[in-house]
């Protein structure tokens, strides 16, 4: 087989165009051959597969786009598949590509989405394939998949670090002017995640203050200062040795946030403090569950005392 085409073949996942066939030697009549001798499929009109490559996501993806034309590029469900915010699975197993422009190209077995302003500058070129960055593709997905695939794809591009919750808000405030679709549904699951809405922290802080009052809960220090070098602090002591942390991760949510108070948190336990942890959203949504637990952390402390 021609060097170039296999090349072609071996970044394209087993997918080439008959234009880029041609532009690297073959003619027509060689193609036709190479087909009907079983060595290609014709996946779609003008669109050939390696018959030997496997069929992957990534392959199918890669077909969409060499069908659609030179100005189309992988989004929606593709570009979270890609991304590995969702599974093959979740994004219904068919590929969904973005052209620009007013052109309609004809969907064989996959989904396009036309735009007048592509904005190429959010393309970005991953595993080989161009797609929107993860903060676009967070944008345009919302407006294509059920809500709980959308946790999904969400709790996945925060944890692994794809983009921030600052950035999410930020790319939500720019694209709000644009009047995108799934915006409000974006916003909501943010909210319902816990990922958004919550107090600033000195609002948060109020809040519990006012709870622990309304529920009767004793607190017997704010804000202490702890640890052998007084390097950790706890929100509210309620008796010896038992904390409660009131949790407004809105504002700085990061995995490498997170490890660093779960550390904290692990070494405080280990010199015998009892923490119970709870966040702004459950503050809000199950006052009596929290209420209920610190009672009972009060009760114990009392017992063994």
């Amino acid at each position: 087989m021609n060097s170039g085409i296999s090349e072609l073949f071996r970044r394209q996942y087993g997918a080439i165009s008959r234009a880029d066939a041609t532009a690297l030697g073959l003619t027509r009549r060689q193609i036709v051959q190479r087909v009907r001798s079983g060595l290609w499929v014709e996946a779609k009109p003008g669109v050939y597969r390696n018959a030997a490559s496997p069929i992957t996501p990534e392959l199918l993806i890669m077909e969409a786009i060499l069908s659609a034309g030179s100005d189309s590029f992988a989004s929606h469900g593709s570009a979270a598949y890609l991304w590995s915010m969702l599974t093959w699975k979740q994004v219904g197993e068919r590929a969904a590509v973005t052209v620009a422009g007013s052109r309609n190209p004809r969907r064989y077995g996959f989904d396009v989405h036309r735009t007048s302003n592509p904005q190429w500058e959010r393309v970005r070129r991953w595993k080989g394939i161009d797609c929107t960055d993860p903060l676009r593709t967070l944008i345009d997905v919302s407006a294509v998949v059920a809500a709980g695939v959308l946790d999904s794809a969400i709790d996945r591009s925060l944890s692994s670090g794809l983009v921030t919750v600052a950035g999410l808000q930020q790319e939500i405030g720019r694209r709000s002017v644009q009047g995108r679709n799934g915006l409000g549904i974006l916003r909501e699951r943010l909210k319902v995640r816990g990922f958004s809405g919550a107090p600033r922290p000195s609002a948060l802080e109020m809040r519990g203050i006012q709870f622990l009052r309304t529920y009767r809960i004793p607190v017997v220090g704010r804000e202490v200062v702890t640890g052998p070098d007084g390097e950790y602090r706890v929100d509210f002591v309620i008796v010896d040795r038992v904390a409660w942390e009131l949790d407004g991760y809105a504002w700085h949510f990061s995995p490498e946030h997170k490890a660093r108070d779960e550390r904290r948190r692990n070494e405080l336990r280990a010199e015998g403090w009892e923490l119970y942890v709870s966040d702004w959203r459950s503050l809000s949504g199950e006052p009596l569950v929290i209420a209920h637990t610190l009672r009972n952390a009060v009760a114990r402390a009392a017992r063994s005392s």
